[in-house]
């Protein structure tokens, strides 16, 4: 089982229960709540899950632009009153 902690940016979770609409899985230091219809159909509870994570830069310096678009919008709108 990979670690959460592992450098690869993947690891085990185990689908521990169901709780309506949510998923709740647990794994050696990690432990995540996710909405159901984000795993496989079939999947059950006792499953071992693989999530992967990475980042995504460009997505985040977007996410910056339209922060500081905003911002200066409101911004001049107050200077203007």
């Amino acid at each position: 089982m990979n670690k959460a902690n592992d450098k690869s940016g993947a690891f085990t979770l185990i689908i521990d229960r169901f709780e309506g609409e949510k998923a709740y899985l647990i794994g050696d230091g990690a432990n995540a709540q996710l909405d159901k219809k984000l795993l496989p159909r079939q999947a059950k509870e006792g499953d071992a899950i693989v999530l992967t994570a990475s980042l995504d830069r460009l997505e985040r310096l977007a996410r910056e632009k339209t922060a500081k678009e905003i911002l200066n919008e409101i911004l001049t709108v107050k200077k203007k009153t």
